[in-house]
């Protein structure tokens, strides 16, 4: 039986009511009492992530800002840290300006900046646990990218995010950083440093915890899942996933609006049929 789990959040842990269901929390503390790791794993930073975190109520460890900080558990013990490169993020930023999406960024002391007050933005403030008055305004404050950023983030219209990954990704190729992008949620592109990802977490946890690489597993549905997807040694994609999330697993779990982590969890963890 596998030892830790590392699961995304949204989209996977959590149904798409945002809810996180009696059946997959009573996986979750099986396996807790059961000596297993679970690790979330999040594009969101730990504000964000509190309401979850609070609704299961267990020591566990915490990949925030996906993978690039990575908590022990509640006493807050960081494992591992990584910011995007000052130029890269400047780059991301001026680039999804001149794309009219939405773009925000993200300090490691939860400071949250936005290009702007639109539409994308009002709806990103009411899943990221802030406060309109306590938000950064970029323009008026790009002294913000001399402080250690953990990620910038655009968006836009889920019909034209596909667009915007394709020139991203070029944008990336033909420029020398140390960047990578990534989708989060169908409406949310990632720019995070290329060694900020959902595998380092893994990597850095099973340290921590004295777990082998054999008994890990890796679960999400997104773009930005794929590394611990490939990393983990069972790599699993929600039957909701993206079609690239789908081709890089092992196993495909039944969606998050049918418990699909908690699947998972009896199936490989807990040894239940």
């Amino acid at each position: 039986m596998y030892k830790l789990l590392a699961t995304d959040i949204d989209g996977t842990l959590i149904n798409s009511k945002r809810e996180l269901t009696d059946t997959t929390k009573k996986a979750i503390y099986e396996a807790y009492d059961k000596g297993c790791v679970i690790l979330p794993c999040s594009g969101r930073g730990p504000l964000p992530l509190q309401d979850i975190t609070d609704e299961i109520d267990l020591d566990l460890p915490l990949a925030c800002f996906n993978g690039a900080l990575v908590i022990k558990g509640k006493s807050g013990e960081i494992l591992y840290e990584k910011a995007i490169d000052k130029q890269d993020a400047i780059l991301a930023y001026n680039e999804g300006v001149k794309r009219n999406v939405g773009v925000i960024a993200w300090t490691f002391d939860n400071k949250l900046a936005f290009n702007e007050f639109n539409k994308f933005t009002k709806h990103y403030l009411s899943m990221a646990n802030v406060k309109r008055e306590d938000v950064i305004i970029i323009p008026e404050h790009m002294e913000i990218f001399d402080e250690r950023i953990t990620k910038v983030l655009w968006q836009d219209e889920v019909e034209n995010m596909d667009e915007h990954v394709a020139y991203a990704r070029n944008l990336l190729k033909n420029v020398d950083n140390n960047a990578m992008c990534a989708t989060s949620q169908p409406f949310l592109l990632e720019f995070t440093h290329k060694d900020a990802n959902k595998a380092e977490a893994i990597k850095h946890v099973a340290d921590a915890f004295g777990i082998e690489h054999k008994d890990t597993i890796g679960i999400g549905d997104g773009l930005n899942d794929i590394p611990m997807i490939e990393y983990a040694a069972l790599g699993v994609a929600m039957k909701n996933s993206h079609r690239e999330t789908l081709d890089a697993a092992d196993y495909i779990a039944p969606s998050n609006d049918e418990d699909g982590v908690a699947y998972v969890i009896n199936k490989f963890m807990l040894g239940k049929e």
